[in-house]
């Protein structure tokens, strides 16, 4: 269900290319939700919690297609149209517990995402993986701070779930990351990093 800042074009131009991507066709699933995009800022300059929708969706699809640095790119703009800094916790324009929870859960899933592009290329690029694999745990990083920051904050039982469930994704990630920066580096800071993680899973 998306939020209700956007057009009936822009989101049906989205769906479509939801379903380019379910029906194996990737190029015209990237060039719909370009359109989506297109469309919905044509009506809206402002920032906008559908905006960042789009935003991850195209980076999911790019990235799906190996095209990592706009993929990259398209999640950090999602970040930034979901709130004023997505290491606030004032949602952007949308002061509401409803936005908030969309917020929450958003900003979870687009540092996640971001964290994965990531870490797939450390796995792929033998010369760059230290430097990806770091990327990817700042990325991590940032993630379980904002959700430790708005764990509490939230009162919806279902959107606390989505917001749990987005949690042990991103732990489970970082404990893999950490172990392969030991593995790349042999620096003791990543043991710590992954004593400090399971810590924090805990909490």
């Amino acid at each position: 269900i998306y939020p209700s800042d956007h057009s009936a074009n822009s989101r049906l131009t989205l769906v479509f290319g939801e379903l380019f991507f379910e029906l194996g066709q990737y190029q015209a699933a990237v060039d719909s939700t370009r359109k989506a995009l297109a469309s919905q800022q044509k009506i809206l300059q402002s920032k906008s919690r559908f905006t960042a929708a789009i935003h991850n969706q195209l980076g999911s699809h790019l990235a799906d297609q190996g095209i990592v640095e706009e993929a990259l790119e398209q999640f950090q703009l999602g970040l930034l149209n979901t709130c004023i800094n997505f290491e606030d916790t004032n949602v952007y324009s949308h002061p509401s517990p409803g936005a908030m929870t969309f917020s929450a859960n958003r900003v979870t899933i687009l540092l996640l995402n971001k964290a994965l592009v990531f870490y797939h290329q450390g796995l792929k690029n033998r010369e760059k993986a230290l430097f990806y694999h770091e990327e990817a745990y700042k990325a991590l990083n940032t993630a379980m701070d904002w959700h430790f920051s708005m764990r509490n904050k939230i009162q919806d039982a279902e959107s606390r779930t989505e917001l749990t469930n987005n949690s042990y994704k991103i732990y489970e990630l970082a404990m893999h990351n950490v172990f392969r920066l030991w593995d790349l580096s042999q620096d003791a800071k990543w043991k710590e990093a992954a004593f400090q993680i399971a810590a924090r899973s805990r909490a």
